[in-house]
């Protein structure tokens, strides 16, 4: 085994780990619509990895962040290392949630006795368990899904009644 092969080893995981971080940034900021062309992984002269983020137009880094921002109480209530996390954050009834299992939008109803979130499909329907582990956040895709399914349940609904 030559000398340097464990400092390869140990390079080579602090690069896979920051070339996964690069590619979840590049993801969550593209379901905002924002892109960042100039977002890469560099090493520094220390030969640690970090993002290098580049420029973005000032409208994205406004919107940005706005869902950093707005995210922040989330992600802090999800962290492992906050022991009250169960108790931080509860959504809200009719907060739009994805099942990430099934990829499948619903709206939260309520925490099932055994510790499962309910949600229901937008406009009602029949509600289904999900662990909260499979609980994700809708993207810009998401939601436009969920104005179509809403505005075609509204008039359902209009319909029947007259």
């Amino acid at each position: 085994m030559p000398p340097d092969s464990l400092l390869d080893n140990f390079r080579a995981e602090g690069r896979a780990a920051a070339d996964r971080a690069c590619h979840h940034l590049a993801e969550s900021l593209a379901s905002l619509g924002v892109a960042l062309p100039g977002l890469r992984v560099e090493r520094t002269e220390t030969g640690q990895y970090r993002l290098a983020l580049g420029s973005m137009e000032v409208d994205a880094a406004e919107e940005t962040a706005f869902a950093v921002f707005a995210g922040a109480s989330v992600l802090n209530a999800l962290r492992d290392d906050n022991p009250d996390r169960e108790a931080v954050w509860l959504p809200e009834v009719g907060e739009l949630l994805v099942d990430s299992a099934a990829d499948r939008l619903g709206e939260f109803v309520e925490v099932a006795p055994e510790g499962r979130w309910l949600l229901a499909p937008i406009g009602g329907g029949e509600p289904w368990a999900v662990d909260r582990s499979g609980i994700g956040f809708p993207t810009r895709s998401h939601m436009a899904r969920a104005g179509a399914a809403r505005r075609t349940a509204r008039t359902e609904r209009l319909r029947a009644a007259g």
